[in-house]
């Protein structure tokens, strides 16, 4: 090829064929072809195809083939590939470099032109074959048109055999874009040099590729001519030999060799046959090359026991064989003869069926038996041909190899001779042989003990074993590719596992068995079960949902043991995943955190709702926080630091105005500044000790007035704290007091001190023998005892002292002085009072004070001092006590 550049081109090869999808090898290039699957299409004309493009060289393709072969015959027809345009279509000048395409692979689509077999080629005549191919080609990834390249050419050889009979490559002629063509005559006479039914086998290949490579094979295969009723060579059982027994049913499969192949619409049918008579309705042979490789066939036939049950013993029964459905051309020197067994019926009435169950209700059938075993079995069945009027006798037995185990027994018919019913208990032998097609185990029904007109139904037999030896010595739970072990299930992403056992004691003809999946006490799947090596559990949808919708731990997977109805195997397999209520609680929790506020819009009113959210979502399990957004996580975390930021700024504030208010309850009980004392100077120091403590945010929440009342108040203890550095001192009213014996007077006080306050606190008799003194509520209390003189010392609150000379003498204190305590001219108008007041001196002076009017017409007066005025004018008011008398004027008007 010169010195050419190479661009290499993906070429994906496979095979089409006709209504069948098979699949396509890997990506193959030109000088490494390597096709595996191959299939064959044998149509009068080429098929239609419908291909998928392979993309790269690991994917595995299906190649579907549609049935639509009259509709090739043009480029146009072959043209599948309607989806790709000029873009798909390489169709770039390249100028004077030349691009070779490296073909990788074709359809082969080729095809017998002549006769009407689609996979052989009848040998007799010229056959001719329609070569066709679909090609798949690519330069720089874009698909080409073939017939753009003048230096790619497509060649196919024909193989008889591994022998090679065209004598140059046959050249295929480009028609389409995609599809090249031609047709190739393969002579008889080369056809008759090779046996039956050797392989023509058309390969393909392009001009890039050597033919040694050429692996895109379509086979046929070479046939001989067919003959009208070939000669019947043999015919014989096909498998276990043919038994009649009367009341039962005869079948079994035959085996016919025929001389020659028979022609289409007229192959082999059997039928059977009494006295020459015909007594079944033919049925066709099917070919079969275990049989003969070449013109082998076999059937089944089934003869019915009411044919031969009145027969005389010793009628022979023949299965002949025939052409078409007509049975033309008999054989009758072939034939294949069964001899019914028992003896013939006898008229009156025929047992017509027989029905086993397990139980007396008749639900569940008895299938198979067991040596070794007991047994009660519940059986009802029919009657025919009824002609006896009396009530029939019928029993029943059991029979192992036409021997009865026990007795017989008897049997209940209805009135009418129409129908039965009863039971039969029996114990098979341990020996019994086992036999699938029930010919060892019988069950029997007949009329009378002589069990006349009988009807048998075979129990397929089973070998004995014992339930408690079997043994369970491996378990093991794979995926469905039996790849990995499965330890739990998943709810949300498992379809299945398989089970793989192995035990130990079982015989080989056990499968009775079924497999139960639970969910709790909800079965959930119960399905028979092939064998004990093990079972598949798949799920479908609806069951996966209601796994989902089980809030259960685990499910169970039994084996169960039909004929005991134990299980076998047992295994509670763990459930993972996300409950149905589970992802529902994930979803609202979803919800719950999307329904929050923005993070500018968060308030602390917001607090409970974003700490439900928290909570809801701390509560949900791993698997559920998968199912909540990132995003919504975030906002949720995003509103707690919110939350956060507005909880700390809310709480300093209330940490301010409680401190604020701290002071500020300070100062609130605080006295007024009026009634401060110094003992009030620690509650005012303390009120700003505290002040002093706030910051300043807390200072500011502390208004104006308040700390007035604070600084007002220092102010006031500032001024009691100066005026008590003044000394105290007081000074009593009396200096000396003369008092009766056994009297006493309180009159006794403080007339000035030196600082405001000041109270008497305590006082003491120099003489208590001759004065007793009291102090109570700062009021002096002064009693004399007997007569003589005491000294009384007063103290005050402040600490300053004063002394009062006490005389006690036994005659009554006289008057001394009597002095106006109001003014001595008093004026008031007619009809009004005044009261006059005197005072005495001492205070102690025992005479009363007697009060007379000088003109009572004007104005009168009480012993109280009280003074009315009468009428207008001017009287004299006189207040005497013992010698001392005072005068008042007092005018009416």
């Amino acid at each position: 090829m010169s010195r050419m550049k190479k661009k290499l081109v993906g070429i994906i090869m496979g095979v089409a064929m006709t209504a069948t999808t098979i699949t396509a090898p890997t990506a193959i290039f030109a000088d490494d072809i390597d096709i595996e699957d191959i299939a064959v299409e044998t149509e009068a004309d080429s098929g239609e195809i419908a291909q998928q493009e392979i993309l790269n060289e690991e994917d595995e393709v299906d190649w579907t083939m549609e049935d639509n072969s009259d509709e090739i015959d043009s480029a146009s027809d072959i043209d599948i590939y309607s989806d790709f345009t000029s873009e798909n279509v390489a169709t770039e000048d390249v100028g004077t470099e030349e691009v070779t395409p490296v073909f990788g692979g074709f359809q082969n689509v080729s095809a017998v032109s002549s006769g009407n077999s689609r996979a052989e080629i009848t040998r007799g005549a010229d056959a001719i074959l329609t070569l066709n191919v679909v090609c798949l080609a690519k330069v720089d990834g874009k698909t080409i048109d073939i017939r753009s390249y003048d230096n790619l050419l497509i060649y196919a050889d024909i193989y008889i055999g591994d022998v090679k009979v065209n004598d140059t490559s046959i050249v295929l002629d480009k028609i389409g874009q995609r599809q090249a063509k031609t047709t190739y005559t393969l002579p008889d006479a080369v056809m008759q040099q090779y046996p039956d039914a050797a392989e023509v086998t058309v390969k393909v290949y392009s001009n890039l590729q050597t033919p040694a490579k050429a692996k895109l094979d379509k086979t046929f295969k070479l046939i001989t001519p067919a003959v009208v009723n070939p000669t019947v060579e043999e015919i014989f059982p096909w498998g276990e030999s043919f038994e009649f027994e009367r009341g039962e049913a005869c079948s079994g499969a035959i085996a016919v060799k025929l001389s020659d192949r028979p022609v289409e619409g007229k192959g082999p049918y059997c039928a059977a046959y009494i006295n020459g008579q015909r007594i079944t309705e033919p049925v066709a042979l099917q070919k079969n090359t275990n049989v003969d490789p070449d013109n082998g066939y076999r059937g089944d036939i089934s003869i019915a026991p009411e044919l031969t049950e009145y027969l005389p013993e010793g009628t022979k029964i023949q299965i002949k064989v025939g052409f078409g459905s007509e049975m033309e051309d008999v054989s009758d020197e072939k034939v294949l003869e069964i001899e019914a067994t028992g003896k013939p019926f006898i008229q009156g009435a025929k047992v017509d069926s027989i029905r086993s169950y397990e139980d007396a209700e008749y639900k569940n059938a008895l299938g198979f038996v067991r040596a070794g075993r007991d047994y009660t079995a519940y059986l009802k069945g029919t009657f025919r041909d009824v002609t006896e009027t009396d009530p029939l006798e019928v029993y029943a037995g059991v029979y192992v190899n036409n021997n009865l185990v026990g007795k017989l027994q008897p049997m209940t018919v209805e009135a009418d001779n129409s129908a039965y019913n009863g039971k039969i208990t029996f114990s098979l032998p341990e020996d019994t042989p086992a036999s699938t097609a029930g010919r060892v185990v019988s069950i029997k029904v007949g009329i009378g003990k002589d069990m006349d007109n009988c009807a048998v139904i075979g129990k397929v037999s089973r070998e004995k074993f014992n339930l408690q030896e079997v043994k369970l010595s491996k378990v093991e739970i794979l995926d469905l590719y039996q790849e990995d072990e499965v330890k739990q299930f998943d709810r949300r992403n498992s379809l299945g596992f398989i089970v793989n056992l192995k035990f130990e004691g079982i015989p080989d003809d056990f499968n009775a068995i079924h497999k139960e999946v639970w969910l709790g006490d909800q079965l959930l799947e119960k399905s028979t079960v092939a064998s004990t090596v093990g079972f598949r559990v798949d799920f479908t949808e609806e069951y996966r949902e209601k796994i989902r919708d089980y809030e259960g731990t685990f499910l169970t997977v039994k084996l169960i043991n039909d004929e005991d109805d134990v299980a076998l195997f047992s295994y509670d397999m763990p459930l993972v995943g996300l409950t149905t209520k589970e992802e529902e609680t994930a979803n609202t929790v979803a919800d719950q955190l999307k329904a929050l506020p923005a993070v500018d819009k968060i308030t602390l009113e917001d607090k409970e709702s974003v700490k439900a959210a928290r909570d809801a979502y701390d509560a949900l399990n791993e698997d559920q926080k998968k199912l909540v957004p990132e995003e919504q996580v975030k906002a949720l975390t995003d509103a707690e630091t919110k939350i956060a930021e507005l909880q700390k700024a809310a709480d300093k504030k209330a940490a301010d105005e409680k401190a604020a208010k701290a002071v500020t309850d300070k100062i609130a009980v605080l006295p007024a500044e009026k009634d401060l004392k110094l003992t009030d100077a620690s509650k005012v120091k303390a009120a700003r000790d505290a002040y002093n403590k706030l910051s300043a945010d807390q200072k500011n929440l502390v208004t104006a007035a308040q700390l007035k009342v604070l600084t007002d108040a220092e102010a006031r203890i500032t001024q009691l704290q100066k005026a008590a550095q003044v000394k105290p001192k007081i000074i009593l009213n009396v200096t000396s007091l003369p008092i009766q014996v056994k009297k006493s007077t309180t009159g006794v006080r403080i007339k000035t001190t030196a600082i405001k306050g000041d109270k008497i606190k305590s006082a003491k008799s120099s003489n208590s023998k001759v004065a007793k003194v009291s102090v109570k509520n700062g009021k002096l209390t002064i009693k004399g005892l007997k007569a003589g003189k005491a000294t009384v010392t007063v103290t005050s609150t402040k600490g300053a002292k004063a002394t009062v000379k006490i005389t006690v003498q036994k005659k009554k204190v006289a008057t001394k002085k009597l002095s106006a305590t109001v003014s001595k001219k008093q004026t008031l108008k007619k009809g009004k009072k005044v009261k006059l007041k005197v005072a005495k001196t001492p205070f102690t002076a025992q005479d009363t004070v007697k009060w007379t009017s000088s003109n009572k017409k004007i104005a009168t007066v009480t012993s109280k001092g009280v003074v009315k005025g009468l009428k207008k004018g001017t009287a004299t008011i006189t207040a005497k006590a013992g010698k001392k008398v005072v005068k008042f004027k007092v005018r009416v008007k």
